[in-house]
């Protein structure tokens, strides 16, 4: 069968404006095909456009469209819109979805101390509903037929599986979005989804997680990373991530960590 990266590539990157979801789409600009589309969104518009420019530069067979969607507040008929307006400028080999966008929620409290439903609520939607709704979306415009192939990836984290003491709604959010498409895999078993956790990388966000972390113990872990600079370069994990979709070998809604052998 041949890899998600061969043929002509309609694809959707969230938070596609820095840090992973930046270098996802650079990456992937110097390999998908000639005619491919990459879809990016993010909440800040200029740093989605040195993102276009510089994937422009890049590749500039690929066609490159931006959206600016705050999924705190998402609307599904915005969305929509967005995808139907590109979605028939090419015939597509594949579809492939990659949900990078995510924050953190709260980290300064434990679990026993979150009682505002506002903010609770708000990160769920951010990281979970969102994500199953713009899943839905796409799905619904790019019905499964023998002539197209559907990728979803969810970048996920260690936390999705492991309990982490201070991260309690950051480890909910990714255990519920990787049940989601664990879920999805088995509705659509023709769907291919990969749960892919890239490791503790040098970000905006690991920069936070190391500043505001409640917990002490959680946090001492966090600045050893920093300061003794064994945290995952971005990179090197994007590498490692377009290495598994090119192999194409990967059992669908497995999760795969950046230390994993594959």
């Amino acid at each position: 069968m041949a890899s998600v990266l061969d043929g002509v590539c309609f694809c959707l990157i969230t938070g596609a404006s820095r840090g992973l979801g930046r270098e996802i789409s650079l990456q992937l600009a110097s390999t998908v095909r000639k005619g491919s589309m990459f879809l990016l969104t993010a909440t800040n518009q200029d740093l989605l456009n040195n993102t276009k420019s510089e994937i422009n530069t890049i590749n500039e067979d690929l066609d490159v469209f931006t959206g600016i969607f705050d999924q705190a507040k998402f609307n599904e008929s915005n969305f929509m819109d967005f995808i139907k307006q590109h979605k028939d400028r090419q015939s597509w080999d594949h579809i492939l979805i990659i949900h990078n966008a995510g924050t953190l929620g709260d980290i300064s409290k434990k679990l026993s101390a979150m009682t505002d439903m506002c903010r609770l609520n708000e990160y769920l939607a951010i990281n979970v509903s969102s994500v199953i709704a713009m899943t839905a979306i796409i799905l619904q415009c790019f019905p499964c037929d023998s002539l197209k192939r559907h990728t979803v990836v969810n970048i996920t984290s260690l936390c999705g599986i492991q309990p982490i003491k201070g991260m309690s709604i950051y480890c909910t959010g990714k255990a519920s979005r990787e049940m989601a498409f664990k879920c999805l895999s088995k509705e659509e078993p023709h769907i291919r989804v990969l749960n892919y956790a890239p490791g503790p990388i040098h970000t905006d966000m690991f920069e936070t997680l190391c500043q505001d972390l409640g917990d002490t113990e959680s946090k001492k872990m966090m600045n050893e990373l920093l300061t003794q600079k064994t945290y995952v370069k971005c990179k090197d994990t994007v590498k490692k991530l377009i290495g598994i979709l090119k192999d194409d070998k990967f059992t669908s809604a497995c999760h795969i960590d950046y230390y994993d052998e594959v």
